[in-house]
């Protein structure tokens, strides 16, 4: 959403004002239905498992981030995580 807005104030085809409005107002329907959903769970009963699964998916991204910065060394290699062990 960000990004679309700012593709149409860079080509100035369309008020800016107008762009900057119907960009507010879609955050506010994503915000709305962010916030529907959690009041459902609660009436549902489903708060507890919410919090448990966005807490384990926060961490799941957590440790991609740490190993997507991690540098393979020759023991990795030795391992078969290097492509060229499959050839």
């Amino acid at each position: 959403m960000r990004d679309r807005r700012e593709q149409l104030l860079r080509n100035a085809e369309i008020d800016p004002a107008i762009i900057e409005r119907e960009y507010l107002d879609a955050k506010a329907r994503v915000r709305a239905t962010w916030a529907a959903g959690e009041a459902w769970d609660e009436r549902a009963g489903l708060a507890v498992k919410r919090e448990e699964l966005d807490r384990v998916t926060e961490a799941e991204d957590e440790c991609a981030g740490r190993l997507s910065r991690m540098k393979a060394d020759n023991r990795s290699r030795r391992c078969g995580v290097d492509p060229i062990c499959y050839r």
